[in-house]
């Protein structure tokens, strides 16, 4: 499997981070006069702390012979359960490849200090944007290294969601040399820094979304809802 890793600029994200950002916040539900207040804490949050940021991500290739209907296969060791891979009835034609991915948001030292409780949460909110906008930028980027139009490139397929146990990630990571990132794990199942993410995307030969659904598989329930992001846009 090939390895390489690509460097993110959170600035250039700005447009898709800010959208996010606000539906996480409720922006929707402010009067006139909370969301001028918002809007002066949100820039002042955004640009001592997120708009230099620039993050690293491991990016690896592997090959269709490890997906199956089960879930993946890497070697004779790493199997990965993946329940709605069952419902997809792959066929061998059509899957391209797989991309394992894992990146962190890095915790700056001190970096809470002296803000209030609102303004902590905000940028809470700004970090999880950043995540959210950094998968939907790996996914961009893994299209354009296709030099076709036929092709299709599946939500990321990560640990928690689409039947894809919590210890996965774990299981997942140690396939790429993630402690360049400075991530590391507590436990054996806790990535660190907290606003991590580690996953899979998979390029098929034929749109596939209409049958994949992370809430068909989701092993979590109702009650792991929050950590949805489909959710957190309604």
């Amino acid at each position: 499997m090939s390895e390489e890793i690509i460097n993110v600029n959170l600035s250039e994200l700005f447009v898709e981070i800010t959208k996010l950002y606000n539906i996480y916040c409720g922006l929707d539900s402010m009067d006139e006069e909370m969301e001028r207040e918002y809007s002066l804490t949100s820039s002042k949050i955004y640009h001592k702390f997120i708009k230099d940021r620039k993050i690293s991500v491991i990016i690896k290739r592997f090959g269709n012979e490890c997906v199956d209907e089960q879930g993946f296969r890497f070697g004779k060791d790493v199997f990965i359960r993946c329940n709605v891979l069952e419902k997809l009835k792959l066929r061998d034609l059509e899957i391209k490849n797989g991309y394992i991915y894992i990146f962190g948001v890095l915790e700056e030292k001190a970096e809470s200090e002296g803000l209030s409780l609102l303004e902590r949460y905000y940028l809470d909110n700004f970090k999880i944007a950043s995540v959210d906008a950094v998968r939907g930028y790996i996914r961009k980027y893994i299209a354009g290294l296709y030099d076709c139009d036929d092709i299709y490139i599946t939500d990321s397929f990560g640990p928690g969601f689409y039947g894809m146990q919590i210890e996965d990630a774990y299981s997942l990571a140690k396939l790429t040399d993630y402690d360049k990132l400075g991530i590391y794990f507590v436990n054996g199942s806790i990535m660190n820094p907290p606003k991590s993410s580690v996953g899979i995307y998979m390029v098929l030969t034929e749109d596939k979304g209409s049958e994949i659904s992370d809430c068909l598989s989701c092993i979590g329930g109702k009650s792991g809802c929050q950590f949805c992001g489909k959710n957190k846009h309604r």
